[in-house]
């Protein structure tokens, strides 16, 4: 019977090969993402975003075709998991995730900060700073660790746009205390603002470090086998010399770069 279970094994894995490695028989990788998330994903953005370009570059580099689906940010992640859509990006870990998900290795990774409005003689070193305040996050992004507690517990009030860009506009008219954003989508952001009101707005502190990945569900049939796949394209695209700047979202050249 082990003999017979092991063949088996062979001849899937033996299939998948032939699945992946015959072009005419490779469908289009579908992959569903929200908007309003520049420089990362973005439709106005060059390339739909930086992040959008290293996916489909590293899809590519396997000889995988691949299209961007426009879904608000939710939905792209219950209809990847549903298999309506192949994978989906960017996204942080969750405990939650991971039982829904294939995660790929990380496509690049970042401190989320704090971001707040110069007051006199207020100082906010930590989330505890804020308490009974509001932070804002666009909708579909994930509140993790301490910050998710505390909105769980209703210590800090969360208030969802559909983009970053409102929720710099609402820090700016002093609607929120803080905003939680990453250094690269915060600065694209501000640059919307008037200069009076960029010169107030601050980065605080860090509210926590994530790595940022490619999911596919894990009721998709050849979910390991794409991710594996998608994985050796992107360390592929990743050590090529030659990639431009926008290949890990500016990781590999120095912020001040890209504006």
């Amino acid at each position: 019977m082990s003999h017979i279970i092991r063949i088996t094994g062979l001849m899937l894995l033996a299939y998948a090969g032939v699945l992946y490695a015959n072009p005419q028989n490779q469908p289009t990788i579908k992959l569903a993402v929200g908007d309003h998330y520049p420089p990362y994903v973005s439709k106005s953005s060059p390339h739909y975003g930086c992040v959008s370009e290293l996916v489909q570059q590293a899809f590519k580099a396997q000889k995988l075709d691949s299209q961007l689906y426009w879904l608000r940010w939710q939905d792209a992640y219950i209809q990847t998991v549903n298999t309506q859509y192949t994978a989906t990006f960017p996204w942080a870990y969750s405990k939650v995730r991971e039982k829904q998900m294939h995660f790929s290795a990380p496509l690049y990774s970042v401190p989320t900060y704090a971001w707040v409005k110069e007051t006199p003689g207020t100082s906010y070193q930590s989330l505890q700073d804020l308490r009974g305040s509001r932070i804002c996050l666009p909708a579909g992004y994930g509140a993790l660790g301490e910050l998710g507690e505390m909105i769980r517990d209703k210590t800090l009030k969360r208030v969802s746009p559909d983009s970053m860009q409102q929720c710099f506009n609402w820090l700016a008219e002093g609607k929120v205390t803080a905003v939680s954003a990453v250094e690269l989508e915060a600065r694209q952001a501000l640059q919307n603002l008037p200069k009076a009101e960029q010169q107030r707005i601050q980065r605080s502190f860090v509210i926590r470090y994530d790595e940022y990945h490619l999911l596919i569900s894990r009721k998709h049939p050849d979910g390991k086998a794409l991710i594996e796949r998608f994985n050796q394209g992107l360390r592929k695209v990743q050590s090529d010399e030659r990639k431009p700047v926008y290949y890990g979202c500016g990781l590999f050249a120095h912020i001040d770069q890209l504006f």
